[in-house]
């Protein structure tokens, strides 16, 4: 059975921590912590993007916005 074999114990993971090199816990670490820093990154973003048309709806809707047919705009006036 499969299972069993990728079953493990404490004392079994407490022995595989404690034969791996320092290099190699500081590299696991290293990218967790980049790995991290990205991740928070982008859901600061998108946070920030949520936010910000959560913000334009409301005026919309409120009526303080007005609507910009983008299919019709030239770049000009998208831009400027």
């Amino acid at each position: 059975m499969m299972k069993n074999s990728m079953v493990m114990k404490p004392r079994d993971v407490k022995e595989c921590i404690s034969e791996e090199k320092w290099f190699d816990k500081t590299r696991i670490a290293g990218v967790a912590l980049v790995m991290g820093t990205i991740a928070s990154t982008y859901q600061g973003y998108f946070d920030g993007l949520v936010y910000r048309s959560g913000q334009f709806q409301a005026a919309a809707l409120a009526g303080e916005k007005s609507w910009m047919n983008y299919d019709q705009a030239s770049w000009l006036d998208l831009w400027t």
